[in-house]
């Protein structure tokens, strides 16, 4: 049986790297990407199944990475990540 192949894409390197050691023993191919630019270079070597996709990131956010995903990679699930919210998003429980 093939492995799930798991883009992660954040700017945030410990986070990444924490969550492709986690993904990783629990038996997943991961690939790890800390900016857009990098993320883009992966997919265009290879193909995923999945995509963790962090919303707020320098440069090429996560929102303009998702639509090129979309175009290049349609049948790729991409499941959006962030861990900045507003005060009142956090409140109104809709992050």
């Amino acid at each position: 049986m093939e492995l799930v192949s798991i883009l992660i894409v954040d700017d945030e390197k410990e986070f990444a790297s924490s969550l492709s050691k986690v993904l990783a023993r629990r038996g997943f191919q991961v690939e790890t990407a800390l900016s857009g630019q990098e993320a883009l270079e992966l997919l265009g070597r290879r193909s995923f199944q999945v995509a963790l996709l962090d919303v707020k990131m320098p440069g090429q956010d996560g929102l303009a990475l998702l639509k090129i995903f979309q175009e290049r990679a349609p049948a790729m699930a991409v499941i959006l990540m962030t861990g900045h919210i507003s005060p009142e998003e956090e409140l109104s429980g809709k992050a």
